[in-house]
C-alpha cells in the first residue's frame, strides 16, 4: 500500500516539479522516507515521513540550497530551504546585497507577495553591522534560511492545485 499510494506518487510528483531543473549541471531530485534508529528512539513513531528535495549533487546537501516537498502525518510543508551555508557564502551573500541594495529589496518583497510565505532564517546572536538599515535584518542572517509553507490535514492537502502550488514557489 505504501508504494502504491505515497512513494510512486510522490516520485511523480517530483518529476514534474523537477523538470524544469533536469537541464540543469549537477541538479537531483531525491525522493526519500526518512529513516531514524528504532533503537534510539524507541517511543517515536518510525517512517512516518515521506519527503522530496531538488538539489544540487554535492558532497553535503546542507551548505546548498534546496527546494523540497515533506509529507508527514501532521500534514506537509515545502518551500526552500538553505540549511547550513559556509561562513565563506554568507560573507558573499552580505557583499552581493550591499552592492545592490534595492535589486535584493524588491527581489525580497516579491518573494513575499508572490509566494505568501515568509523569507525566514536563524539570526546572529550580535548582528554584524549593516551598511544600511533596511539591510539589517539580512546581515544578521547566519543559517536555516527557509521560505517554507505548511499545510495542515485536509482538503487542501489532495487538492491536485498543491502541484501548482509547490511549483509556483521554485523561482524563490
Amino acid at each position: 500500500d505504501y508504494v502504491q499510494y505515497l512513494y510512486e506518487p510522490m516520485k511523480a510528483l517530483g518529476q514534474e516539479l523537477f523538470a524544469p531543473f533536469a537541464q540543469l549541471p549537477d541538479m537531483v531530485l531525491k525522493v526519500s522516507r526518512i529513516y531514524r534508529d528504532a533503537r534510539m528512539h524507541p517511543p517515536e513513531p518510525y517512517k512516518q515521513s515521506l519527503w522530496l528535495c531538488i538539489r544540487q549533487e554535492v558532497p553535503w546537501w546542507g551548505e546548498n540550497p534546496c527546494l523540497f516537498l515533506e509529507m508527514t502525518p501532521e500534514g506537509a510543508s515545502y518551500g526552500f530551504f538553505f540549511y547550513h551555508p559556509k561562513a565563506e557564502a554568507m560573507e558573499r551573500f552580505r557583499k552581493d546585497i550591499a552592492a545592490q541594495p534595492r535589486a535584493f529589496l524588491e527581489l525580497m518583497e516579491k518573494t513575499r507577495h508572490s509566494t505568501q510565505m515568509p523569507v525566514t532564517a536563524r539570526c546572529y546572536r550580535r548582528p554584524k553591522a549593516s551598511p544600511l538599515p533596511e539591510l539589517e535584518p539580512y546581515y544578521a542572517w547566519r543559517d536555516q534560511i527557509s521560505c517554507v509553507r505548511q499545510v495542515p490535514p485536509g482538503p487542501e492537502l489532495f487538492d491536485p492545485k498543491l502541484k501548482d502550488q509547490a511549483r509556483n514557489c521554485s523561482p524563490v
